[in-house]
């Protein structure tokens, strides 16, 4: 006869969901195990995991977060946590109040300067280069008021990285009323995070709903730009792979696409009619970008 092994399963010591929330948080061990959770009829899929001393926390994404507006403050209801084992677990959950909000006043940046790189001029509001200094000030709504205690959580909206910002570390505080927060954002996320942005105040472990922040893109590494009078230009330079497309015009009337998986050092343009290539960016094609030719 044969035995099938188990691995042993993850073990479970609290869910927190708040009311209107399409993200959930678990707390236990082994929580890699966990492959989704049912609530009723909503249906959680895993997201961020993260361990602090020797317990695992894993963040639970509402596969139709607009459902999960239905969850109300104070009922009780069974989660059912599956994990890859194929084994269930059950446990008791109180919906909690709805969390605190924080609602974004502004944000700036302080793009940074690389010798020998021609300047990448982003003018889309709330775009910023990846390696740029992100300054934002926000509030809380309702009566919540702010101590300077608080960390600010910092990360992708795919989950893909998150960072913390600390008091006295980029937390500041105007008032009781307006926290302000400045940071690196490569040095904060690292040298591959890209796209938008969200960020949620954490107060003795209980934290805010995630509001969207801003978006960051990669920059191409371009070094020289040289143009025949009404002909081709020459785009040199490195990660170049990072333009999704040229536009001679910040219309992008004529627009060259710039193929995925480019790996080549320079492209070869239609010639420009104002001074300046724009490109679109692939981690923000959403923004235009410009290039003054000198």
């Amino acid at each position: 006869m044969k035995l099938r092994a188990f691995h042993e399963t993850g073990s479970l010591d609290d869910l927190v969901i708040h009311a209107e929330d399409g993200e959930a948080l678990l707390a236990g061990a082994r929580l890699d195990q966990v492959v989704g959770m049912t609530l009723g009829a909503l249906t959680f899929q895993p997201g961020t995991l993260t361990r602090i001393g020797k317990q695992d926390r894993l963040t639970l994404l509402a596969v139709d977060p607009a459902a999960a507006l239905t969850l109300e403050a104070g009922k009780t209801a069974t989660a059912d946590i599956a994990f890859n084992s194929g084994r269930h677990k059950k446990l008791e959950v109180t919906i909690a109040p709805r969390r605190t909000t924080a609602t974004l006043m502004r944000v700036t940046a302080q793009p940074s300067t690389h010798q020998g790189l021609m300047p990448i001029a982003l003018t889309t509001a709330g775009v910023f280069a990846q390696d740029a200094r992100l300054n934002f000030a926000f509030h809380l709504d309702g009566s919540a008021k702010l101590s300077g205690r608080e960390t600010i959580e910092i990360g992708t909206v795919d989950g893909r990285v998150q960072a913390i910002i600390q008091p006295g570390k980029g937390y500041d505080l105007q008032d009781a009323n307006t926290g302000i927060v400045a940071f690196d954002t490569a040095e904060a996320l690292g040298p591959i995070a890209y796209g938008p942005l969200r960020f949620r105040v954490v107060t003795d472990e209980m934290a805010s709903a995630w509001t969207p922040l801003a978006t960051i893109a990669r920059l191409p590494e371009i070094r020289t730009i040289t143009c025949a009078r009404g002909k081709e230009c020459r785009i040199s330079g490195n990660r170049l792979f990072l333009i999704k497309a040229i536009g001679t015009t910040e219309a992008f009337q004529q627009t060259q696409d710039v193929p995925d998986g480019f790996v080549a050092t320079e492209i070869v343009t239609k010639p420009i009619q104002s001074g300046r290539i724009f490109v679109r960016l692939r981690d923000a094609p959403q923004a235009v970008a410009s290039i003054v030719v000198r």
